[in-house]
């Protein structure tokens, strides 16, 4: 019979194939299935109106859980100017320090920077991408180390990216599939 079983396991093992996540996941989720953003921060309306596409892109990846624009909620998109590298930053809290779902997700992008749009495609950076990556740290993901993926932890100027197969995958396996 222990023949048996581990020839099984092991005939198993070849068949199926492995899988592997490339998605980074810190453990803890937002308790609701919906999150607001309030984008009035991000002062013009442009740039409002691609944080809510921003939103729509992930929401759009069959997940049980939807980010929308919602004026007054605690979970604010802003700008800031600051003469350093970083684009953009998402402060996220959480219920408690250690653990505990989370409560509050803070998006600042960084004015110094320059951002297409207002400015030439190609020449300056993505505000879409830079907010989809911020967006993915509110589901939260965390960066991962594959450089085409849209959690990696840098842009280059007119390089943009949208949700690959893994962040798809990783917020349908923290909240579900619809």
């Amino acid at each position: 019979m222990k023949r048996i079983l581990m020839a099984t396991v092991a005939l198993v093992t070849l068949i199926v194939p492995n899988i592997s996540w490339a998605y980074s996941y810190p453990g803890y989720k937002w308790d609701s299935a919906v999150v607001g953003y309030d984008t009035s921060g991000l002062g013009n309306t442009t740039w409002r109106s691609i944080a809510t596409t921003a939103m729509s892109n992930w929401n759009a990846a069959g997940a049980k859980f939807q980010l929308v624009n919602s004026s007054g909620s605690q979970n604010t998109m802003s700008y800031y100017w600051d003469n350093s590298e970083v684009l953009a930053y998402n402060q996220r809290s959480r219920q408690y320090v250690v653990f505990g779902k989370m409560t509050k997700s803070v998006i600042k992008v960084n004015n110094f920077h320059l951002f297409n749009p207002p400015y030439r495609s190609g020449e300056y950076f993505d505000l879409a991408s830079v907010l989809r990556h911020e967006l993915g740290h509110t589901i939260p993901l965390d960066h991962v180390g594959t450089r085409t993926a849209l959690m990696y932890p840098s842009f280059a100027t007119g390089e943009v990216r949208t949700l690959t197969s893994d962040e798809i995958n990783g917020i349908r396996a923290i909240y579900g599939i619809r």
